[in-house]
């Protein structure tokens, strides 16, 4: 493992939960295809501090076609066409097994997402990209 990476593991990483982390409630969940996921009774819930943001999502798009030219010669319009956002959850490397499907709970709002995806972030912490289940509270929208 480089200096960089052991810096980052062993100061960084601290430093940022401590800074910009909350409290979080991991709740883990067993999927099987075609039917909704259901509390996992093997795994207890946990309780972890992560850094909770918005990722905003761009979606670049063509102009829609207003008459009947062929593909080839159809002009594009790169206007911006929609903005979106979607929540990430920011965990340390070495802190958690975390799984697609498990929820988290934000302790302060009680706002809950379900994983959908997990990546590291190419220093020293794990990406976890959720979908928010119910509706956002009121509190820091």
């Amino acid at each position: 493992m480089s200096y960089f990476r052991q810096l980052a593991r062993g100061m960084m990483s601290p430093a940022l939960d401590q800074n910009f982390g909350e409290a979080v409630t991991v709740t883990p969940m067993c999927v099987r295809p075609n039917f909704t996921p259901a509390r996992d009774k093997l795994r207890a819930p946990w309780q972890a501090v992560a850094i909770f943001s918005w990722k905003s999502d761009l979606a670049l798009g063509g102009g829609e076609r207003h008459d009947r030219r062929p593909p080839h010669n159809h002009k594009t319009d790169d206007a911006l066409r929609v903005v979106s956002r979607r929540p990430c959850f920011s965990f340390a490397a070495t802190a958690i097994p975390l799984r697609r499907a498990d929820v988290i709970a934000r302790c302060e709002t009680g706002d809950l997402f379900e994983i959908t995806e997990i990546r590291p972030d190419g220093v020293a912490r794990i990406e976890a990209h959720c979908v928010q289940l119910g509706l956002q509270s009121q509190v820091n929208a």
